[in-house]
């Protein structure tokens, strides 16, 4: 079998590709190529595209990734090498020996079935919350399931979207994970004691749109949750995120809707914690870039395959944001009457003492909630937030409704 060798007086390079000569491997052709997984800089495939849509199989002692154009390539004597090379892509991408295991199931794998039975010995650590189109999973013994509504998933199951589809999963501790369309997530572990809430999980994504929300596991210790990618890592703390996972070279993308995460890869860590605050990438060694804070209407529009699926994109603060378009959008929001206290648009009769999030619109109306403010009539301090053509001072009467009146100034001032 022909093979790549480091040249002479030269340190280690990625191995090359090179063709596999007809009936050396069984079952692959003159077509397929071989890679040699003696390199300890790596394994350099073809492109972030085939890396990342490549079925992964084990023949002996080879690792077999097969294209759906029907590509093959053969990493050989991959499972013989200790620790495993990464696989590269020219592009930058990364997939660990971690990944690999994760979408590699065992040799003696390959059935299909329409309804299959657990894996031997396995606990459910979740179920199908609500499906769209077509998904599958590739249990741990290799079976691969048409998945329905209702279905348990299982530690180590892959689980896979057609195009177009769209797949919510809720787990043990809460936990829900929703796919769009032609999505590859592996459920790498989730260890959980509901006596004490305490547990661990990871999870594995080459690509697809995604949305999380953690669970209690999160909730009790936030170091114990993270979701593996060929760019990045993702470090859960308590929170829900969206994501985009593209092939290497291609921006994949990722926004905290609530709580915090940590992107982390080879070139650096962001930490985001503000709603709708997104990173992206295109490479494990490029760092993330600078965070920016999207606009409402563009976290629905990168994130629309699984907007209604996972039940919104809206971040739970944004019940004191109403209307609200995100950072820099247009207009002072609708408010309603509040008492003292954090009022928003759209928030009826809500009382708190804070700041009403800017909407679309040159000015807000209140639409008269009953707020019972203590000593300042129904008004409270609400400071909403300037948009195009600046706030206005939101007029109230003593315990009655008021109509935010357009100004021409910052910050509105609730009048007592």
């Amino acid at each position: 079998m022909a093979v790549s060798r480091e040249p002479d007086g030269r340190g280690p390079e990625p191995a090359v590709l090179a063709p596999v000569a007809s009936g050396v491997v069984a079952g692959i052709d003159s077509g397929a190529l071989v890679l040699d997984a003696q390199s300890s800089t790596g394994v350099m495939l073809p492109d972030g595209e085939f890396a990342t849509s490549a079925q992964f199989t084990r023949q002996g002692d080879d690792l077999f990734l097969i294209g759906p154009d029907g590509r093959v390539v053969v990493v050989q004597d991959y499972f013989l090498v200790e620790p495993r090379p990464d696989l590269l892509t020219p592009e930058g991408g990364r997939i660990t020996a971690s990944l690999v295991n994760s979408f590699t199931p065992p040799e003696a794998a390959g059935q299909y079935a329409q309804v299959g039975a657990a894996p031997v010995g396995a606990e459910s650590i979740g179920q199908v919350k609500d499906l769209t189109g077509q998904a599958f999973a590739v249990r741990s013994d290799g079976t691969r399931v048409q998945l329905s509504a209702g279905d348990s998933v299982f530690q180590g199951d892959v689980i896979e979207t057609a195009g177009g589809g769209a797949i919510n999963l809720v787990f043990v501790d809460d936990t829900t994970f929703s796919l769009g369309g032609d999505a590859r997530l592996a459920l790498d572990k989730l260890v959980y004691d509901p006596a004490t809430q305490a547990g661990s999980s990871s999870f594995s994504m080459l690509k697809g749109v995604f949305v999380f929300v953690s669970g209690q596991i999160a909730k009790t210790d936030n170091n114990q949750m993270t979701v593996t990618t060929p760019v990045a890592t993702i470090g859960i703390r308590g929170t829900r995120v969206a994501g985009e996972v593209n092939p290497p070279g291609q921006a994949s993308r990722f926004t905290v809707i609530d709580g915090e995460i940590a992107v982390s890869n080879q070139g650096g860590t962001v930490i985001m914690g503000q709603s709708n605050e997104t990173t992206t990438l295109t490479s494990f060694s490029a760092p993330p870039s600078q965070p920016v804070v999207l606009t409402q209407a563009q976290v629905d529009q990168n994130y629309d395959q699984v907007k209604i699926i996972s039940g919104g994109l809206k971040s739970k603060s944004s019940g004191a944001q109403g209307d609200s378009e995100g950072s820099g959008s247009e207009g002072a929001g609708n408010t309603s009457g509040g008492g003292e206290g954090e009022g928003a648009a759209n928030a009826e009769g809500a009382a708190g003492e804070g700041e009403g999030a800017a909407g679309e619109g040159a000015a807000g109306e209140g639409e008269g909630g009953a707020g019972e403010g203590e000593g300042e009539g129904a008004a409270g301090e609400g400071e909403g937030a300037a948009g195009e053509g600046g706030a206005g001072e939101g007029a109230a009467g003593e315990g009655g409704a008021g109509e935010g009146a357009a100004g021409e100034g910052g910050a509105d001032e609730g009048a007592a």
